[in-house]
């Protein structure tokens, strides 16, 4: 029994590991677009710790000195542009 269990564990998990790539739901799929909007984000998240933590808040102190969501508005209006976007499958 316990061999069989653990040979549909082996058979069955490289199936389940590849269902996502087949889904429809666009949560899941990574193209171009995906890629820049991620890019973005993590540019806006990097730069809004870094305002946070060297210019808003001082080391002594625990709250904000200065209201963060002017900052972050103004962070948000700065464009970030990518051009000539190229994702590429590391495995090929």
């Amino acid at each position: 029994m316990f061999r069989k269990a653990v040979t549909l564990l082996f058979l069955l998990s490289p199936a389940v590991s590849y269902a996502g790539l087949f889904d429809s739901t666009p949560e899941l799929k990574c193209g171009n677009d995906n890629a820049v909007t991620a890019a973005k984000e993590w540019i806006y998240n990097e730069a809004l710790g870094r305002l946070q933590q060297d210019y808003i808040k001082e080391p002594s102190t625990l709250f904000f000195d200065i209201p963060q969501t002017q900052y972050e508005q103004q962070l948000r209006a700065i464009p970030v542009q990518f051009s000539d976007v190229i994702t590429q499958n590391p495995q090929a």
